[in-house]
């Protein structure tokens, strides 16, 4: 696990100020079981969005992200002491036709960078597209010593 890693698993709550967040807003709600087939087909080609930790080490083991109901016009309180991860809370506006989806990644995970390319791999298989795999296993201590070796 990297310092980085660690600091922000020090930082406290996985899913609140140290989490990432992407949301997206529309009309209607795609099936439960279409959203939950969608994260579990992601999770296959991003799967950052299944990490757990081993000890000091972080595997691709854990389950596929979930789907969570939120009460509407709320993406309801951080939940202290859940592992890190990914989720997908899914809110309904105060209209009733509006919807927000709002993909959450603890940012000891995934990166920003990380956290689009998983939403963007929902995206394609609620659209029945082929995946775009994301396997790279580069961390940050990877980039912080490829910079320092072209530095020298």
């Amino acid at each position: 696990m990297s310092p980085t890693e660690r600091l922000y698993l020090a930082a406290g709550d996985p899913r609140g100020a140290m989490a990432l967040r992407i949301v997206v807003e529309g009309r209607g709600l795609p099936d439960r079981a279409l959203l939950e087939a969608a994260l579990a087909r992601a999770a296959g080609s991003c799967p950052g969005s299944r990490l757990v930790r081993d000890g000091a080490t972080w595997v691709a083991a854990g389950p596929p992200p979930r789907v969570r109901l939120a009460p509407a016009v709320t993406a309801g309180p951080a939940r202290r002491g859940e592992r890190p991860g990914c989720e997908l809370v899914v809110v309904r506006g105060a209209d009733p036709d509006r919807t927000s989806l709002v993909f959450s990644a603890s940012h000891a995970v995934m990166d920003g960078h990380g956290a689009l390319t998983w939403v963007r791999e929902v995206f394609r298989a609620l659209r029945g597209e082929d995946p775009r795999p994301a396997h790279g296993r580069h961390t940050d201590q990877d980039v912080l010593r490829a910079h320092a070796a072209r530095a020298r």
